[in-house]
């Protein structure tokens, strides 16, 4: 599937609470202009609350995947799916509560409005782009997990099993929360590859993640490598030296290496990285420290130069964007990040390894980002018959690209 030049087909808005802390949930259709407004009671306090819940919502789920199995049996196939639709109607009903809506009548309603824009997108075989939109509008929007909602219309194109997870929104459209601003291309390496800092935890020698590092040192230019096999004297100031060391000296619309993180990490109320040299050795960062220790070296060097770049933080729990705290994605989303991807509840390792190279093999193909994501996704569908990329979430200038200079 690929997409024409950049367009928007639905725009999924917020509005905050004015009257009787009545706020709205507004679609529109690009196509034309249609609006569908649904009443959400404190609506920014709900959003909140629910992604703060995601993690342990989405945890029984993980743990029908498994953590080594690629491949669902059938019988997983069928439980995987009825718990993202029991799901997706739960969090619907956290929604709705103290309105008159019930979550089965708005779910068929916001499905029945989507259907013109998945149809007129089918006849070229594009993903339709809805984007979650904060410009207009309450940015809480961005905490809604839409790729998790059943509102694209079924297929029956094969009878297989695998079909039924096609009706989520994450694996049907391209889920979209645009980073505006900013560049819009990672230039290559004058040898065509893309320059890339690897912060990843290798010592413990699990499957998945030594596939992604494998494929990213193949198939990119590693500029550093962090912990690597270097000597440790100070783990925040060293992890802080790798990642403001990414060249941004591009043009201003493109930049010159992209940030992929491959490690464990705790979104426990002090949230922190954890990395192993070896088996047997680990090494905790806070991320409130490693904040900080950024934050010092661009007073100390130039406090202009922006994060504008590709961060992949596949880690466990690392999409948390929540309205209080510092977390490992709004540390980079505060110095302006083009683009961030992070999951949202523990992944399996293997899985998030494949994740990682479905993401990277499609954007070094030329795909826009927000397609890649898409792609990646559906990798994991159709090879696996496994939902497990629906627990990713992409923020960012969807447009962004490789390119040569």
């Amino acid at each position: 599937m690929s997409n024409p030049p950049w367009s928007v087909d639905a725009v999924v808005s917020l509005l905050p609470a004015k009257a009787a802390s009545v706020g709205t949930l507004a679609i529109s259709r690009g196509m034309d202009g249609e609006v569908l407004q649904i009443p959400i009671r404190t609506p920014g306090q709900k959003a909140s609350v629910l992604k703060e819940r995601l993690p342990n919502l989405l945890s029984p789920l993980r743990q029908l995947i498994g953590v080594k199995q690629l491949q669902l049996t059938d019988s997983e196939l069928l439980r995987a799916n009825t718990h993202l639709d029991r799901l997706a109607y739960g969090m619907l009903e956290e929604l709705l509560s103290d309105t008159a809506s019930v979550p089965e009548n708005v779910m068929a309603e916001l499905a029945e409005f989507l259907a013109p824009v998945f149809s007129s997108a089918a006849p070229t075989g594009r993903l339709p782009v809805i984007e979650i939109e904060a410009t207009s509008s309450d940015r809480l929007a961005w905490l809604l997990p839409f790729e998790l909602f059943p509102l694209a219309p079924e297929l029956h194109e094969t009878g297989e099993l695998r079909e039924r997870f096609e009706r989520f929104l994450g694996f049907r459209a391209q889920i979209v929360r645009h980073l505006r601003g900013g560049p819009d291309r990672i230039v290559l390496s004058p040898s065509g590859r893309l320059t890339m800092h690897l912060i990843a935890s290798t010592g413990q020698d699990l499957p998945g993640i030594k596939r992604q590092c494998t494929f990213l040192k193949e198939r990119c230019l590693i500029f550093a490598e962090w912990p690597g096999q270097v000597a440790i004297t100070d783990t925040v100031g060293q992890l802080a030296d790798c990642l403001v060391a990414v060249d941004n000296g591009g043009s201003g619309m493109s930049v010159r290496a992209a940030v992929h993180f491959s490690c464990h990490y705790s979104q426990s109320a002090e949230p922190e990285l954890v990395f192993y040299q070896t088996k047997n050795d680990s090494m905790q960062v806070r991320v409130i420290e490693l904040a900080g220790e950024i934050s010092r070296r661009r007073v100390l060097d130039d406090p202009r130069r922006p994060f504008q770049t590709l961060y992949f933080l596949n880690a466990c729990s690392s999409g948390s964007l929540r309205t209080e705290g510092t977390t490992l994605m709004s540390v980079f989303q505060r110095r302006g990040a083009a683009a961030l991807i992070g999951s949202e509840t523990l992944m399996p390792d293997r899985l998030a390894g494949e994740f990682a190279v479905g993401f990277y093999e499609a954007l070094l193909a030329n795909q826009t980002l927000s397609l890649s994501v898409s792609k990646a996704r559906r990798r994991l569908l159709e090879l696996y018959g496994n939902p497990v990329g629906l627990f990713y979430t992409f923020y960012g200038n969807p447009n962004l690209t490789v390119a040569t200079e």
